[in-house]
């Protein structure tokens, strides 16, 4: 478009020069902001939600899988919420009504353990976490690991990996590291074939 050009905005059919207006734009980073504030608390523990408030969100988080892996205290927990945060952002501006779930590996083993039905719970929980649309889980290796806790994570992960479903993983661990935790690649193997690696220091 040639400038000066005048064209309705697309969103309140304002006349403009943009694509969009000024107002439209500020208006929909407000709302952006509240929405994105909404869905850290539902998502993320208090003190998480506390040090994103104090920061900026991202706005376009990455497409690719990622294995988010290095020392404690490095931010891999806040970047893989930040990186949740913005994917949840574009969702709300395109309306594509994805679904999003951040959950720690050990809570949600824990969880398996201590239900009722544990064959019951944890298939549903299985299906839940198979079929979110952009799934986070932290702290991978961390859980205490059994034959039964290693099936479960590969047969989520595994699911994913097979369907094209986004997932965002942090560790403490390499990938050799998991590998020899896990006395098994499988887990691994996908993760190095189908996923970014980013180390954090």
């Amino acid at each position: 478009m040639k400038r000066g050009t005048v064209k309705k905005c697309k969103v309140c059919g304002y006349k403009t020069s943009r694509s969009t207006c000024q107002y439209c734009t500020r208006k929909a980073q407000m709302i952006s902001h509240n929405f994105l504030e909404k869905f850290s608390k539902s998502q993320f523990t208090p003190r998480i939600c506390k040090i994103i408030a104090n920061e900026e969100y991202i706005n376009k988080p990455s497409m690719d899988n990622l294995f988010l892996y290095g020392p404690s205290y490095t931010g891999k927990t806040i970047s893989a919420c930040k990186h949740l945060l913005g994917h949840a952002a574009r969702d709300y501006i395109e309306q594509t009504h994805r679904t999003f779930l951040f959950v720690k590996v050990s809570e949600l083993l824990d969880y398996f353990r201590k239900a009722m039905n544990p064959d019951t719970a944890t298939k549903l929980s299985r299906e839940l976490l198979q079929n979110i649309d952009c799934l986070v889980l932290d702290d991978l290796g961390t859980e205490k690991v059994t034959d039964w806790v290693y099936e479960q994570l590969f047969l989520i992960l595994d699911y994913r990996y097979e369907h094209l479903k986004q997932t965002i993983i942090t560790s403490n661990y390499d990938l050799e590291e998991l590998a020899n935790k896990y006395s098994d690649t499988r887990i691994t193997s996908r993760i190095e074939h189908a996923y970014t690696l980013l180390k954090m220091k």
